[in-house]
């Protein structure tokens, strides 16, 4: 008698690969820079090029260190730009290409009440109080051009889930770029109306918008 075929309730979806615990590196000579402006030491007399999110071997042409977005940018997580360097470019050392900035505007108390902002890809985002507590696509500083005085790059949490655009509701660790970026563009108004000396363009960027699309600064 023939054995009965399993019935499509039988299969389930295979989870995306658990990441292997980051390799954490001691590095010594930090001051000295290249003309890429990435900063050079070594690490177990081996030199090494520290790109931001991501540590680089120019002896063995590889990076040593993982792909901050996981299995987003494919199943090896130590090529740059899925070996395409002739189409594609990363400059911060993660693919998404999701960078904070914050502009400056000192108080008479010191205090540095500048603007911050989220840009993603092309677009950007931000949260504007003083302009009837807007979330604003593109952010009007980065239309504008002001100039970016401070800058973080970012790196995608391996716990959680995406909460808007496309990939609401995905795990972290099994988000995609393109995940990322639908949920920034998505990201809501957090409803704030009052105490702006709080609930302000800061606090949008590193307690709403980044972890709600599964980042968090560098």
């Amino acid at each position: 008698m023939a054995a009965a075929q399993p019935a499509y309730s039988d299969y389930v979806p295979i989870p995306c690969p658990k990441p292997k615990p980051r390799l954490r590196l001691v590095v010594s000579n930090p001051g000295k820079v290249s003309r890429q402006g990435k900063k050079r030491s070594s690490y177990g007399g081996r030199p090494i090029v520290i790109s931001r999110a991501r540590y680089y071997d120019p002896k063995a042409g590889r990076f040593i260190t993982r792909d901050p977005i996981g299995f987003g940018g494919g199943i090896n997580q130590y090529v740059y730009v899925g070996n395409n360097p002739v189409n594609y470019i990363d400059p911060n050392g993660t693919e998404c290409q999701v960078d904070v900035y914050r502009t400056e505007a000192l108080m008479s108390s010191g205090i540095n009440a500048g603007h911050e902002w989220i840009v993603y890809g092309s677009q950007s985002v931000g949260f504007w109080p003083n302009r009837n507590w807007q979330v604003i696509r593109p952010d009007p500083a980065e239309a504008a051009g002001v100039p970016k005085v401070y800058h973080w790059g970012t790196s995608q949490l391996e716990s959680g889930e995406i909460k808007w655009g496309s990939g609401a509701g995905k795990n972290c660790k099994c988000a995609t770029c393109e995940d990322i970026h639908s949920c920034l563009a998505a990201v809501p108004n957090p409803g704030w109306r009052s105490l702006p000396i709080f609930n302000n363009c800061r606090r949008f960027v590193r307690s709403w918008a980044l972890p709600g699309c599964c980042l968090n600064t560098n």
